[in-house]
């Protein structure tokens, strides 16, 4: 799988990727909840750079040989998840995971385990996010 420096936009934009996949469908919603607050310029990149991070996750997913994939697999997981480190990015990041799993009403069991283990592996208390992912 592509890596991307430590704690770069693309690191942060790769995780928001794994979130609006993780459900196994790509809801246009998410990608509007991201324009509505303002999610690119937040991380620092522009619409088509997000676009290409997201694409070429999807294209590392699938390029794996496996019979069936899990977000949360070692492999997958530590590597994206772990790239970003910097306490405030993954703040920012976090309030965009929120926005982006909550965007088309509907919380897959799959997108609930992939931010929870998110938000766990970065140490981020969730009752902190509540309220926070309508903000710009």
């Amino acid at each position: 799988m592509k890596t991307y420096a430590p704690n770069s936009p693309e690191a942060v934009a790769r995780v928001l990727a794994m979130a609006i996949v993780s459900d196994g469908e790509l809801d246009r919603r998410e990608i509007h909840v991201l324009e509505d607050m303002d999610a690119y310029s937040a991380i620092g990149l522009t619409r088509n750079e997000f676009l290409k991070v997201a694409k070429d996750f999807c294209g590392d997913l699938a390029r794996l040989d496996a019979p069936s994939i899990s977000l949360l697999a070692k492999d997958i997981f530590d590597p994206v998840v772990g790239a970003v480190t910097d306490r405030a990015m993954r703040d920012r990041a976090a309030r965009l995971l929120v926005a982006v799993v909550g965007a088309d009403n509907h919380h897959a069991p799959q997108e609930r385990l992939l931010l929870s283990s998110i938000l766990a592996a970065w140490s981020v208390d969730p009752d902190t996010l509540v309220g926070e992912s309508s903000k710009k």
